[in-house]
């Protein structure tokens, strides 16, 4: 669990703490979510390219180890 200052009122951040935020949730915590919110909130404020998030998306997919099979 990660404790976030004030992200449910993410309008009160400004945008370089939800860029950094952004980054230290991706890096550092691993939480992909709470980076591709930052991202949305980014968007909605053109902060950011429009299509921030779903390139960022992308490559989490595209990061994805490939699932282990079993053998007999």
């Amino acid at each position: 669990m990660v404790y976030v200052r004030n992200f449910i009122e993410a309008e009160a951040m400004d945008a370089e703490q939800l860029k950094h935020l952004a980054l230290v949730a991706h890096h550092c915590y691993g939480s992909f979510d709470l980076a591709a919110n930052c991202l949305h909130h980014l968007v909605r404020r053109k902060a950011v390219p429009a299509d921030a998030g779903n390139r960022y998306v992308q490559r989490l997919a595209a990061a994805r180890p490939a699932p282990v099979r079993a053998t007999a």
